[in-house]
């Protein structure tokens, strides 16, 4: 019994998994899940509507009910609903582009990710960037804003500790390429810190620093201010404040 004969109440609700692939010639063998309840979706849908009435005007979306929510029949319905709203959000370029659908795939999770690295628990914090960087990668361009600094966000989370994580390497080699022939302007200060990271990452692994050294020292030939004035965390703070994780 409760103290004092106090009634707790159980809030309950129901929690749609999402999974996304992107089969090719061969199938996904990474595929990223996220969880997200009615009100997630309800919210998306209700912020896209508002910004894009046109593109949502025709567009089904279920209603709220007050009674049956527990009900397979119902679940199985959103759940085809909710299904065919984000298939049809990913197909308008508008749509998957746009601020609302980008914070319904990674905000949760970032928030979480971002609270375990202030609290220097990176090693709780990389895999869930890890699934957001596998879930964004799949849905946008692979130099997109958002691969790109959540990409950014992985790399540092894996080197800001005493010790690398042991996927610091592959992340960082994966983020040296991707900013190879990036032309987002907004991006370019990330490119920076992100060479001084990797050259720091190569000197803790005894391995050959010389190429990035060299990169570094070409775009300063070049007019480029590469003094390593801020690390790789407060150079993406900049850019996206969600956390004060530096």
């Amino acid at each position: 019994m409760p103290p004092d004969g106090e009634d707790v109440k159980i809030k309950r609700f129901v929690v749609y998994e999402l999974t996304v692939r992107q089969d090719g010639a061969t199938e996904d063998t990474q595929p990223a899940k996220i969880e997200r309840r009615y009100t997630d979706f309800r919210e998306l849908y209700l912020g896209l509507k508002r910004l894009y009435p046109v593109e949502l005007a025709n567009k089904y979306f279920p209603a709220k009910v007050l009674m049956g929510n527990f009900k397979s029949e119902l679940i199985g319905e959103r759940s085809a609903a909710f299904e065919a709203f984000l298939t049809y959000v990913v197909s308008q370029t508008k749509l998957r582009d746009s601020e609302d659908f980008l914070r319904f795939l990674q905000h949760d999770e970032l928030t979480r990710a971002c609270q375990f690295l202030d609290e220097r628990r990176n090693e709780m914090a990389i895999p869930i960037l890890e699934n957001c960087f596998r879930l964004l990668n799949k849905i946008y361009m692979n130099r997109s804003r958002p691969v790109l600094l959540i990409l950014c966000r992985l790399v540092a989370a894996c080197t800001s500790s005493p010790v690398p994580h042991h996927a610091a390497e592959r992340w960082a080699l994966l983020a040296l390429s991707r900013f190879e022939t990036l032309c987002d302007i907004d991006l370019l200060p990330l490119y920076i810190p992100l060479l001084h990271t990797c050259a720091h990452l190569w000197w803790q692994r005894g391995q050959d620093q010389k190429p990035i050294t060299d990169r570094l020292t070409d775009m300063s030939k070049q007019g480029i201010n590469t003094a390593n004035t801020e690390n790789l965390m407060q150079a993406i703070h900049k850019i996206d404040p969600r956390t004060e994780t530096i």
